[in-house]
């Protein structure tokens, strides 16, 4: 069972239905979802649906909390643990600061109160968590000692935690996030109807992003660089897709802000998160990505996979899957004169830079390839059986 803190249409929540559909093949495993919060019906919860046993919302708050709400979430470790117990969960895998709190301490419950334990106890860190405190590591510290594994996404994350959480060596492993190349492949002969759709025209320098309207995104940095850019080449355009977090609501109100104040509705347009985003892909001619913070990121996985040029900010996960100039190209994090230096130069050759989609693409299948990853699953979610 994995434990989210909520299922909507992020990285990490994509991660898990695939890592469920990858395993889909094999005779050894029944999967559940648990979702502390309540959850919206996207297309991510759809497609976990097909291949969960049972989705299990537990219905807690974890933002903006009165005293009952506090009362709520005591009681409802037990409904979690009691719900670990009747349904048996072998393995229980929870994700980042949250639900890996949470859930953690009700496998202690279902253990020591219950008298049910779970053959593995997996925590997954998605992320470079610059928002934690001293407090949040300790408590990630102390949990360690309770989990079998600290599955890191990346070596960045991995090298992070280990310094601010301090938990035993022996206690991480690093799995790549992996994406079916099989899915993403270029096809040219998608565009008109995305370039219709999008009301955009065959002219268009089209700059293309993908991700959650969050801090950890950086979004401000990318339209404070295009603000720029449109003056020199008018026919830029920009797509932004993603969904926002209702407790991140300054950060989409800051963006658009600034969009409308610098008049740029004309030239940047947001999107809704979609399920057909593999195909929308062949539209960009260039994809950017100006994270602060990321753990390895799903969608830039996705643009590399898809030949697109790539201009990432230059903080660790992105640095794993990027040299720049080779199959990629990096800008400094939080710097929208850095971002907008390089991306110009990028714009003005675009047109020349086909090889680095071609190097992007054929160094992600190497290093990041689903099948290694499912296989990496595969061993964490069945190794009590060999143990």
């Amino acid at each position: 069972m994995n434990v989210l803190t909520v299922i909507e249409d992020g990285g990490m929540e994509t991660l898990v239905s695939n890592i469920y559909e990858g395993l889909s093949s094999y005779d050894d495993f029944e999967f559940y979802i648990c979702s502390l919060v309540n959850s919206k019906k996207t297309f991510v919860f759809d497609k976990l649906e097909k291949y969960c046993k049972q989705i299990f919302v537990l219905s807690i708050k974890n933002k903006g909390l009165s005293v009952s709400d506090y009362f709520v979430l005591f009681t409802k470790l037990f409904v979690l643990a009691s719900f670990i117990k009747k349904n048996k969960i072998d393995v229980v895998n929870s994700h980042d600061f949250f639900s890996g709190t949470y859930t953690r301490i009700a496998v202690l419950i279902s253990r020591f109160i219950y008298f049910y334990s779970p053959k593995k106890n997996y925590l997954t860190l998605h992320n470079l968590f610059f928002w934690l405190n001293s407090k949040h590591h300790f408590v990630n510290r102390f949990l360690s000692k309770t989990t079998d594994t600290i599955i890191c996404v990346s070596r960045s994350v991995f090298e992070y935690s280990f310094e601010k959480d301090k938990a035993k060596l022996h206690k991480y492993k690093i799995v790549l996030n992996g994406i079916n190349e099989k899915i993403f492949i270029p096809d040219e002969g998608l565009k008109d109807t995305y370039l219709n759709e999008f009301n955009l025209n065959k002219n268009d320098i089209i700059i293309g992003n993908i991700g959650t309207l969050s801090i950890r995104k950086g979004h401000i940095y990318l339209v404070k660089a295009f603000k720029e850019l449109v003056k020199i080449h008018p026919n830029l355009k920009l797509l932004i897709i993603g969904s926002f977090r209702g407790h991140e609501k300054e950060i989409k109100d800051e963006v658009f802000e600034y969009v409308d104040d610098n008049k740029l509705t004309e030239s940047i347009s947001f999107i809704d998160a979609r399920s057909d985003i593999k195909k929308i892909y062949n539209i960009f001619d260039i994809y950017v990505m100006s994270s602060v913070s990321e753990g390895l990121s799903l969608a830039a996985i996705e643009a590399m996979l898809m030949q697109r040029i790539c201009v990432f900010s230059d903080i660790g996960p992105f640095k794993e899957l990027v040299t720049d100039r080779v199959n990629g190209f990096l800008f400094t994090s939080r710097d929208a004169i850095s971002l907008q230096e390089k991306l110009l130069w990028v714009i003005n050759n675009h047109k020349n830079l086909g090889h680095i989609g071609v190097k992007a693409r054929d160094s992600m299948i190497s290093k990041f390839s689903f099948r290694r990853m499912i296989a990496d699953y595969y061993d964490l979610y069945n190794c009590y059986k060999v143990s």
